[in-house]
């Protein structure tokens, strides 16, 4: 629940054109490449060229949705990167990952949110994605100097500025794309919330910010017989997170986190102290005020010792672009069930 800082560019590739092997040149690697895919085509039978940027595309299993087109700015999809010897790097996919022994219980495994565009994401990747149909497969083999988030309108070109010889083979299954991340991650969180929640509706997280479905607050059980709290008072919280796919990524409760898979014995299970200001953003969980906005603003929100409620957010409100280890991806919304207690001794 902490905020963490990692760089969302290695969720989209391991290396980049200007990272690796600085005394390549762009012209050695493209003559490498070509000799590579000369060989590859003749083992597999296959004759095939690259385009007008050197990318090879291996494999294309087209999908039956929309198009993708190039204005939009952020694409769900699943992403699996290989070097040329074959190794996985990396992958979303679970059954692939079970498979090289790779998997990791709890680990987010599915479509993860990835930004387009110069500047944002890889060139070669960018065009990978380009003419791909929501549902459809593609597999191509990135060159080196399209590992960057330069754009030039020429190979020769991206060739000059490319110092690195390291190639990937890139494996995109696209799921949906969005120009709006925020409003695509709250219609996952209002599917989710409305199954259990049927009259569940989207808040401002504040007085000085509108409605735009970006937080969600649910009071699931608020006991008649205790008195509201004091605006500073001291009180006590237990915690459950959730992604969307149900999955527990952290909680408070000992039990819980042993029957979701996540328990560590090097932590304490315990209730967190609560101490609470007049307004969220400088409410102290734990003994720090650095607990993400979404997660302060719901339990800022609750009033009396024994409340139970659900707080969802997006990213906005989460970890934005930044990833926690293995369970919540970048752009990942989030859902928390909340306990409130009485401080101890009362």
């Amino acid at each position: 629940m902490k905020k963490y800082i990692i760089p969302i560019i290695a969720c989209l590739a391991i290396a980049g054109c200007t990272q690796n092997n600085a005394a390549s040149t762009g012209e050695s690697a493209k003559e490498y490449l070509d000799l590579w895919m000369a060989k590859w085509n003749e083992a597999n039978g296959k004759n095939i060229k690259p385009d007008n940027l050197g990318m090879y595309i291996i494999e294309d299993t087209p999908g039956t949705g929309d198009v993708r087109t190039t204005d939009s700015s952020w694409v769900y999809a699943l992403f699996t990167i290989r070097s040329l010897n074959g190794k996985v790097s990396s992958t979303d996919d679970m059954a692939l990952s079970k498979q090289l022994g790779t998997y990791v219980e709890g680990a987010w495994y599915g479509p993860r949110y990835a930004a387009t565009g110069d500047g944002v994401n890889y060139a070669g990747v960018d065009a990978l994605l380009d003419g791909m149909k929501l549902g459809g497969t593609r597999r191509a083999i990135i060159p080196s100097w399209l590992l960057t988030t330069s754009r030039y309108s020429t190979i020769d070109s991206y060739i000059e500025a490319c110092t690195s010889s390291s190639h990937l083979d890139y494996t995109v299954t696209l799921v949906d794309q969005t120009n709006n991340i925020t409003r695509h991650q709250s219609g996952r969180i209002a599917e989710v919330l409305k199954a259990l929640y049927p009259d569940a509706k989207s808040e401002a997280i504040s007085e000085d910010a509108t409605d735009d479905g970006s937080f969600w607050f649910v009071s699931t059980d608020i006991p008649s017989d205790v008195e509201e709290r004091e605006e500073t008072a001291s009180m006590r919280l237990n915690y459950t997170g959730y992604r969307l796919d149900g999955q527990i990524f952290d909680s408070s409760i000992k039990k819980t986190a042993i029957d979701a898979g996540i328990y560590s014995s090097s932590r304490t299970y315990t209730p967190l102290v609560v101490s609470f200001t007049s307004g969220w953003s400088e409410i102290s969980i734990g003994g720090t005020t650095s607990m993400v906005d979404g997660f302060k603003a719901g339990v800022w929100r609750m009033k009396r010792a024994g409340e139970k409620a659900v707080v969802a957010f997006t990213s906005d409100h989460g970890y934005k672009s930044n990833s926690t280890g293995n369970y919540i991806p970048a752009y990942c919304p989030l859902i928390f069930e909340l306990e409130l207690l009485a401080a101890e001794g009362e």
